[in-house]
This record gives structure tokens, sequence and C-alpha cells, in this order.
């Protein structure tokens, strides 16, 4: 038996965030106190895209006696509008903030705000004996997160596989950048190398312009390298030793032998 407004008021149920105005025929308002992005990250006020998710954090706070649960659902205004909710049936003995999962499935942005009206929430009677709710959820004034659950860890693995995806994409783009810039740069160096080589005595140079050309070469494809290895420092000093050693060869036949 779900209880009308005149009953939610008396039951005194709603111990924070009550307001006679948000009282509907078997159900009150559930307005927003903050939209929780991530755990370490918080708003006001947020543009949801499309297949986007948050969690809300109501103003409400509600303190069920063994005879009641609670059960969030949506406003007919905010499913028209393309906002799903995702919530659990607050048990008899819960005393908590409500919390929910918001889901954007229109096409279009829904903007969110402190204060909005989201969600409703109705209170049915309980027949029969038995425990009050006392889990992991209980007494949360501020959002915990995930529970201590088996899924927790299937979870946090999944949300670890897409940052590493997103991580191998980045490196991915800039390794096919770096790879495309050496091409382009190896073609130049062949070229400086072969004039060089046309204003100098071949025989005896040409072992030295293909160590600095070589050297070069292998100093971009190490530049490459810092995209996928962990070890910056190391890397950085051998590309450095490299590109001292390799301009050092160019810079010499360059501006000394080529003017003879």
């Amino acid at each position: 038996m779900f209880l009308k407004c005149n009953l939610i008021e008396r039951e005194n149920i709603i111990i924070k965030g009550f307001n006679k105005e948000l009282l509907g025929t078997i159900s009150h308002d559930l307005t927003i106190e903050k939209i929780i992005i991530s755990k370490k990250e918080e708003a006001e006020q947020i543009e949801l895209p499309p297949q986007k998710t948050v969690f809300i954090q109501c103003n409400q706070e509600i303190k069920l006696p063994s005879n009641l649960l609670a059960i969030v659902h949506g406003k007919n205004s905010r499913i028209r509008q393309g906002l799903e909710i995702s919530s659990p049936i607050y048990q008899p003995g819960h005393h908590t903030k409500i919390f929910f999962r918001v889901t954007n499935i229109s096409s279009e942005i829904i903007i969110l705000n402190k204060g909005n009206a989201i969600a409703q929430i109705s209170f049915v009677k309980v027949c029969g004996e038995g425990k009050d709710y006392n889990g992991t959820f209980q007494g949360e004034f501020e959002y915990k997160g995930l529970g201590d659950y088996s899924g927790h860890y299937l979870s946090k693995k999944i949300e670890n596989q897409i940052e590493k995806l997103e991580d191998l994409e980045k490196k991915i783009y800039a390794g096919v950048t770096a790879i495309i810039t050496t091409m382009i740069a190896i073609f130049g160096f062949f070229n400086i190398g072969i004039k060089i080589s046309e204003k100098t005595d071949l025989p005896k140079s040409l072992f030295f312009i293909n160590l600095g050309l070589i050297g070069l070469i292998t100093l971009l494809f190490s530049i490459i390298g810092l995209f996928f290895t962990k070890k910056k420092l190391l890397s950085f000093l051998v590309c450095g030793g490299i590109s001292i050693l390799a301009f050092g060869f160019l810079f010499y036949f360059t501006f000394f032998i080529a003017k003879n």
C-alpha cells in the first residue's frame, strides 16, 4: 500500500529536504544537491551529453521505520525529456541521503542544476517481521562510491582497461606523427649527405657522412621510442648523446670540409 501525501508528511519520513510544495499524490519530489561526475569530481551544474551518466545526491534525507520501504522513480516531465533513473529500493530501517544514477538517453544535451526537481520518491507499507537494513550504505550522507563487493573489482578492471585504451590511442597518434616526421627528415638528411659528398673527397668522407646520417636516423627512432617507454630519463640521455655526436659530424663536414 502506497502512502498518500498526508501520510508522507505526518510520518516524518523525510527528515531533511521536506517541502509541502514538492508533495504529489503519492510522492515527494527529489531535488539535486550535488551532481557526482566521479568519486573526485562534483558539480552543481552540468550539461549532460547524450548517453552519458552521472550520480545524483539529493537534498532529501530519509529515515525509514520497520514497516516502510521507499521507491525512487522518474518524474513524467523528466522521462519525456530523456532522463532515465536507476535507483535501489530503500529498505526498512535505512537512514540515508537519496542517491541514484541518471542517464541521458535522448539525442540532446540536458542541463542539470542544483535545486532542480529530478525524480520522485514514494513510500510503501511492508508486512511481516524481520531485521532492518544495516548494509554498506547505511548512514550514507556523502557519496561513498561503489560498495565493497566482488563486482567492484570487475568494474575497476573495466575502467582501467578503458583508460589504457585511451592512453594507447594517444600513443599511436603520437607515434604515427613521429614516424611521418622521421621519414621526411631521413630524405632530407640523405639529400644533405649527397650535396656534401659532391663537394668532398667521396671515398674519404663517405664513412663519416654516413655515420652522421645514421646517428640522426637513430636519434629520430629513439625519439619515437619516448612515446612507448616509461624510462624517460634514460631515453633522454641516450637520445641526447646520439644527437650531439650526429650533429657534430654533420656540422664538421658541412662547414669545414664542404667549403674546401
